[in-house]
């Protein structure tokens, strides 16, 4: 299992990077309350529906890991574990490509990497 000497450095820098990048957002009009509840909300229902599903079916992962169901092996974990602390995708333990908590993920022998390092 390589050793990455301090995994949070590379995160502090990637933050820090990604703060000072950032434009300062403009200062928003005030509205009355009045003229928020005049109007009325429409969205798209397909976007919450599948953020909806990610959610269930990543709270279903969480549990499974917690209880030790589908579990990879101990040498299975750690691989999996020193690839994502090297991956450009790791950040402060969750995956950006798919959005799930690492630490979670590599526990489960049925879970596989987006971009298909393990």
């Amino acid at each position: 299992m390589a050793k990455h000497p301090q995994p949070w450095a590379r995160q502090l820098d990637k933050y820090k990077k990604m703060n000072s990048a950032r434009p300062v957002p403009p200062k928003r009009p005030k509205v009355s309350p009045k003229a928020n509840k005049d109007k009325k909300k429409a969205g798209c229902t397909g976007c919450a529906a599948k953020g909806l599903k990610r959610l269930i079916l990543g709270g279903a992962a969480l549990l499974k890991s917690e209880l030790g169901v589908d579990a990879a092996d101990q040498e299975l974990q750690d691989k999996r574990k020193s690839i994502c602390l090297g991956c450009d995708s790791y950040d402060f333990g969750v995956c950006e490509d798919c959005g799930c908590f690492t630490a979670a993920k590599v526990k489960l022998k049925t879970e596989k990497c987006p971009k298909e390092k393990w």
